[in-house]
């Protein structure tokens, strides 16, 4: 949530319109913010007029500048382009490059035009925001798209696999709930989207980028900029079992397979949850049971060979006995194949419970029983 977004508050100072961030009745037009010693921070600054880039003619009616000064008033850097017809956007970059955190002052000011309803910026980077903080939504641009898949991130090492349940947010994973304000027209609008849509984990291995995490001679790659691909690598795997699937069929398969985290449901913070690629895959698929319905009897000394049957589920099978008995001399191998020469009857009918298993660990059971007759006599042979 490092973002400030509120209405924009004009109040002239010194002959310059600037924005008043006191919501509470005073008048404060500078923001007290903390940047760590050799840190730098990018700011990115718009507000509620129609993009040129998007909607061609007219533009922003607005031009607003953002400047970071220093305590002393000294303007330091700041975007201070002319936004009339143009975009009602404004990005700069500050380094602190002392040796120790400082406090700056930021303020907007509107140099042109009508006074916008809304202002939001957005930073990235270490930065405290002493006052007036608002802790809004940072998501937006292409993640806040209508048909774009927003995922957050949560370290590897943190989900279930590595024994935290539920997963946890990184902390630099945006939150959503960033107002859609204008339509491609630049017409004005209110539309408030569900982001991020999931959560995949970070973190992993590479050969050349990030530092050593876990102190295996390879690199760590974090960020949404790393959980992304994860959940790409995911949604490839469903097209190569439905090529036939639709974005949105992707999307929901993944979403309703999720691990929830955050806050119960779907929230702005973590959208859906943790996705879980075996579970997302197994939605696509008819579920696994078993088919064979009954065994026929065996015979004491006769070779017994019977195959059991399942449908559904993903990739290979794999049966086990689970529980109850088998006659003695018979087995079921991982085949599914019940072979040997019962030797005695004394429990018939022997009753057990096979199991099978998918490639996905999904599985399915029942409960099977096998007479086993007595050997078969003879009065008068010959």
């Amino acid at each position: 949530r490092h973002s400030y977004e509120d209405q924009f508050r004009p109040t002239l100072v010194s002959g310059t319109t600037r924005h008043d961030f006191d919501a509470g009745g005073l008048t404060d037009t500078m923001q007290s913010v903390t940047i760590p010693a050799q840190t730098q921070v990018i700011f990115v600054l718009q507000w509620d007029e129609p993009f040129f880039s998007v909607s061609g003619s007219p533009g922003s009616a607005s031009d607003l500048d953002i400047i970071l000064y220093s305590m002393q008033g000294v303007g330091l850097a700041g975007g201070i382009d002319n936004n009339v017809g143009g975009d009602p956007v404004e990005v700069f970059a500050y380094e602190n490059k002392s040796g120790q955190a400082k406090n700056y002052q930021l303020r907007i000011t509107q140099n042109a035009g009508p006074a916008p309803g809304r202002v939001k910026y957005v930073y990235f980077g270490d930065l405290t925001v002493n006052e007036y903080a608002t802790n809004s939504a940072a998501l937006y641009g292409h993640p806040n798209a209508a048909g774009a898949a927003a995922v957050g991130a949560a370290r590897y090492s943190h989900t279930p696999a590595f024994g935290v349940d539920p997963p946890l947010l990184e902390y630099f994973s945006s939150a959503g709930g960033t107002l859609i304000l204008r339509d491609a027209s630049g017409a004005a609008i209110v539309e408030l989207r569900q982001k991020p849509d999931i959560v995949a984990p970070d973190g992993g291995d590479n050969t050349f980028f990030g530092n050593d995490y876990e102190s295996n001679g390879w690199p760590n790659f974090f960020g949404t900029s790393a959980a992304a691909p994860h959940a790409a690598g995911v949604a490839a795997l469903m097209i190569s079992l439905d090529p036939s699937l639709t974005p949105a069929q992707i999307h929901s398969a993944m979403q309703g397979t999720a691990i929830d985290m955050d806050a119960a449901g779907v929230d702005f913070n973590s959208g859906s949850g943790l996705i879980q690629a075996d579970q997302a895959l197994a939605s696509l698929i008819d579920p696994l049971a078993v088919t064979t319905e009954s065994l026929p009897a065996g015979r004491i000394g006769v070779y017994y060979l019977q195959s059991l049957a399942a449908e559904g589920g993903f990739g290979s099978y794999s049966w086990s006995r689970l529980d109850g008995d088998l006659p003695p001399g018979v087995t079921l191998e991982s085949n599914g194949v019940l072979s040997g020469t019962p030797g005695e009857n004394l429990l018939s009918p022997y009753i057990f419970t096979a199991r099978v298993i998918d490639t996905l660990n999904n599985s399915s059971t029942r409960v099977f029983s096998i007479d086993v007759a007595s050997p078969r006599t003879c009065g008068s042979c010959h």
